[in-house]
């Protein structure tokens, strides 16, 4: 029954970090596949050695705590530096409520050496209660934004300096009191615990939306500068257009003589000269059709036509139920990273097709730095302050999911390609 009891505890434990991460830190939790829960099977048989051997069930503690860190690692495809905060509030937070809800249950059951009924009901208890508060405090999973390292600085000697006064108190009950003053007291210390956990819970969400309208402000401060750049290129083309309609008439004149007088190669190569002109105005700035991703396209490519081959092609138009912070949020970001990747002589490929139903932007481009690509298979930053930095292609994937549209990237030799797909909503599909 040991063996038993051991494996309940484990992968019960399991569940029971996956939901600290996900209501009291409110983390996403994310979909993974059977390569990547190998560390927690690893974990599994090193547990289940550790209890054939008897061995002190101090080094039970050890792998228990060095499960949740991995579950957060895994689950929530958190950084590993970046978890470690997550981790350490979780990990208190739940040792104290175990140690609380045990308490319950000790005096019913036979105690053991090692694991017995007694641990498994209280790690079920604590997931029956987690899945409650799961349910009745849900979060949108748009709604997650990282919040700063600076928080947990503060809040976790906080939380560590409850836990222990918690715990301190927990263990007071279960040694002075009996009967029903230690279900009260334990009741009292588990209220309490309850309340701290939905403490951490508010204060995560106050910071993560100030975050939130702090990323929200600096992305429309950022919009409005590349407007006004944008509508500055603008003027200036339509200078250089009425300048160049202004003298239309005389160009013409002096065409049509050359022609009379049977000059066919001065009008020819004035013609030559007169469209070159109009070309090099109207490449003065790209159009797919929306004002958004026109003010993006022109804001970053165009600096950089002159030392980088840039080709756009296909026309967007406008899709009016995706919100201007939204498209500008995606395609901000993909831009932002082709040219800081691209490099002198590089190449940036825009291939834009629209159809009746949805819109497929591809963007490509060259690449001569290094990538950093993750056990999972994500993208890491090459920025050295990576707890401000890394979630742009988040980002993009999150904001084009929740507007049911598709993300993907790849890597083919030294090209990287974006494939942005949005759906288009016609009249009826809104009604």
């Amino acid at each position: 029954m040991e063996y038993l009891y051991t494996s309940i505890v484990f992968w019960i434990s399991v569940v029971e970090a996956a939901l600290f991460y996900r209501v009291v830190c409110r983390r996403k939790l994310a979909e993974i596949n059977g390569k990547q829960l190998i560390p927690i099977i690893v974990l599994y048989m090193i547990l289940i050695l550790v209890t054939a051997g008897g061995i002190a069930n101090f080094c039970r503690i050890i792998i228990i705590i060095i499960l949740y860190y991995f579950v957060g690692c895994i689950f929530t495809q958190t950084g590993k530096v970046e978890n470690i905060k997550y981790w350490l509030v979780c990990f208190l937070m739940s040792g104290v409520t175990e140690q609380i809800i045990f308490g319950f249950f000790e005096d019913v059951f036979e105690q053991t050496q090692g694991y017995g009924i007694a641990d498994a009901l209280t790690c079920i208890s604590i997931v029956i209660v987690l899945s409650i508060m799961n349910k009745i405090l849900s979060v949108k999973e748009t709604e997650e934004t990282p919040v700063s390292s600076r928080f947990f600085i503060i809040l976790i000697p906080i939380i560590g300096t409850v836990a222990v006064f918690l715990s301190y108190m927990a263990y007071m009950v279960d040694e002075v009191a009996n009967g029903s003053k230690k279900t009260f007291g334990l009741l009292s210390v588990f209220v309490a615990m309850i309340a701290i956990c939905i403490a951490v819970m508010v204060l995560l969400y106050i910071f993560q939306q100030k975050e939130h309208f702090r990323v929200k402000a600096d992305l429309e401060r950022e919009y409005n500068e590349q407007q006004r750049e944008y509508f500055r290129l603008m003027l200036e083309k339509e200078r250089e257009t009425r300048r160049f309609r202004h003298d239309i008439v005389n160009h013409l004149i002096c065409i049509q003589n050359a022609v009379r007088n049977s000059e066919c190669k001065n009008a020819d190569s004035y013609l030559n000269d007169l469209l070159s002109e109009m070309s090099a105005i109207r490449e003065k700035q790209y159009d797919v059709g929306n004002e958004v991703v026109n003010v993006l396209i022109n804001y970053y490519l165009l600096p950089i036509r002159n030392v980088c081959q840039v080709t756009i092609d296909g026309y967007l138009g406008d899709i009016e139920h995706i919100s201007q912070m939204d498209m500008c949020t995606v395609f901000s970001n993909v831009l932002k990273n082709a040219v800081e990747a691209i490099g002198e002589n590089g190449e940036i490929i825009i291939q834009v097709v629209r159809k009746e139903k949805f819109a497929e932007v591809i963007i490509k481009n060259s690449y001569k730095s290094e990538v950093c690509v993750s056990k999972e298979g994500k993208l890491e930053t090459t920025k050295s302050d990576k707890s401000n930095h890394g979630f742009g292609l988040e980002n993009v994937q999150r904001t084009v999911q929740k507007n049911q549209g598709r993300f993907q990237y790849k890597m083919n030799g030294d090209w990287f390609e974006v494939d942005i797909i949005l759906p288009i909503l016609t009249v009826h599909d809104r009604i």
